[in-house]
């Protein structure tokens, strides 16, 4: 990464962690979870193989079905169908919207930079 970009982003960073405070947070995608190292991450990756895959291959064609685990992801899945993880951050590219629209459809965009997208919890309430 080049130095003026990651001047930026660690700007962008501090900015996001202001604004999200003491809440729980995620990134699916975890090329930036060294910035957020001090917020209350999720740490790890997405507990569901596949979707973390697709954030990082190149091509859109294959779809990746992965049974590789049997933990049983219930209480994780929970955790975004009731709140209980208010914050998801993407970065700011292709992938990421139909990501979220796709395996988080509770979740609408609260807040973004050139390098980030912030997404909040929104109850259908």
């Amino acid at each position: 990464m080049l130095k003026v970009t990651y001047n930026v982003v660690t700007k962008e960073a501090n900015t996001i962690k202001t604004r999200i405070g003491k809440q729980a947070i995620f990134l699916p995608n975890s090329k930036y979870m060294l910035l957020f190292a001090d917020a209350n991450m999720v740490t790890g990756h997405d507990m569901h193989i596949d979707r973390f895959i697709e954030l990082y291959v190149d091509f859109d064609k294959i779809k990746i079905q992965s049974s590789l685990s049997k933990i049983n992801t219930n209480a994780f899945d929970n955790s975004f169908l009731d709140g209980t993880i208010p914050y998801i951050l993407m970065p700011n590219d292709s992938k990421s919207k139909p990501h979220i629209q796709t395996y988080y459809p509770k979740y609408k965009i609260d807040y973004h930079t050139s390098n980030f997208v912030l997404y909040k919890f929104f109850s259908n309430k």
